[in-house]
């Protein structure tokens, strides 16, 4: 829920590929965020090859991007470089959440 408080930080959740691939061809998204309970492994392993795999479009959007980081870099002081990168998130009954970064 915080990811994209962080400047340089474009996360996506992504519950189905063509969600993966719209958050890189138009927000130039950076980390894909993907919901464990609700998508099996097969499901996640198809959307990050289609998240890694897509290219930002620019053009008009690249607007939109660049107004998102100016107000990201008039409000914080952080000066971080993120790469691609993917969390899934599960919550088991049985043991406690955990996040794992790929």
């Amino acid at each position: 829920m915080s990811a994209n408080k962080h400047q340089g930080v474009r996360s996506a959740l992504c519950w189905q590929e063509d969600i993966a691939e719209l958050a890189r061809l138009h927000n130039n998204a950076n980390i894909c965020t993907m919901p464990a309970r609700f998508i099996s492994l097969e499901k996640a392993f198809k959307i990050i090859d289609t998240f890694l795999n897509t290219q930002f479009e620019g053009g008009r959007h690249q607007r939109r991007v660049d107004k998102i980081a100016a107000c990201k870099n008039k409000y914080h002081n952080e000066k971080n470089n993120y790469t691609i990168g993917f969390f899934l998130c599960s919550i088991n009954l049985w043991t406690d959440c955990y996040v794992s970064y790929y």
